[in-house]
């Protein structure tokens, strides 16, 4: 069993709702909770999963009691929705006719939120589906048109790379053995897991983007040396009709550090979004 797969069962345990949905011949791990007239879909980063939103999740679900039901999703090849063997990640270009087959059925209005590179998967379900769409979210959007992407420590080779793409990403980075520290720089070092993350091309994404006339929200952690605030600050003065919004203490990963003000933001975006939206 993965870790990831382990934790996805102690949250079922806690009453999250956890199943696989075949989607175009992919098994796809959904972790869901709350209800609501509307629903909220979370898509992780590259290299992160579902199960650790899992937190967030419970939280969010009962702030949201009666508003919102959540879902927080494993692309193929992430978390626990293994592949096969034989089977390469897909690229980012390749995910999209995935992630509109999720949100294919949904009737209820929807709010997307991705994180870091799971943004682009929001987005591909945002104009999908845009007359549902209540809003759009970016949790430490990368936007690399407006700063240099650290190509040779987002995949890092050693150990020194490693420890400096966690110092990057986190407030306060966390104590892993050396085992831990092993088996991640196994899975940043994998061919299929590179090929994956070097189909991430900024500017293709921001044209996507430009697309979507709805509302965006932009929410950053204070600490993230990944994407620095002055990039979020950037994305969202490139366009109108969006919010900026601000962790305290949280790097890249705010689901992981400050779950709790995560929460607040969320429930605070939630009710702006769904305020005005005509079909509530």
């Amino acid at each position: 069993m993965t870790l990831s797969s382990f934790v996805a069962t102690v949250l079922e345990q806690n009453g999250v709702r956890r199943q696989w949905v075949n989607l175009l011949g992919h098994q796809t791990h959904c972790l869901e909770a709350g209800d609501g007239a509307a629903h909220i879909f979370w898509f992780p980063a590259v290299g992160d999963s579902a199960s650790s939103f899992g937190q967030t999740l419970l939280l969010l679900a009962e702030s949201l009691h009666g508003i919102a039901k959540i879902t927080a999703v494993d692309p193929p090849g992430y978390g626990a929705s293994l592949l096969p063997p034989d089977r390469e990640m897909l690229s980012f270009t390749e995910l999209e006719p995935w992630v509109q087959e999720l949100v294919a059925s949904v009737e209820e209005p929807l709010i997307l939120v991705g994180n870091s590179s799971g943004g682009v998967l929001a987005t591909a379900a945002a104009l999908s589906k845009e007359t549902q769409v209540a809003g759009l979210i970016f949790v430490g959007w990368p936007d690399w048109r407006f700063g240099t992407p650290p190509k040779a420590d987002l995949c890092p080779v050693d150990i020194s790379s490693l420890s400096n793409l966690l110092s990057r990403c986190w407030h306060r980075p966390p104590r892993l053995t050396n085992v831990a520290l092993k088996n991640l720089l196994q899975q940043f070092t994998n061919h299929a897991y590179r090929g994956h993350v070097e189909s991430f091309n900024a500017n293709e994404f921001a044209l996507k983007l430009d697309q979507f006339q709805g509302r965006l929200a932009f929410v950053g952690g204070v600490s993230d040396r990944l994407v620095p605030p002055t990039i979020l600050e950037a994305s969202a003065a490139s366009r109108n009709n969006t919010k900026l919004c601000w962790i305290t203490e949280a790097g890249h990963y705010p689901h992981r550090e400050q779950p709790k003000q995560l929460v607040k933001v969320l429930t605070e975006l939630t009710d702006w979004y769904l305020t005005s939206f005509p079909s509530l």
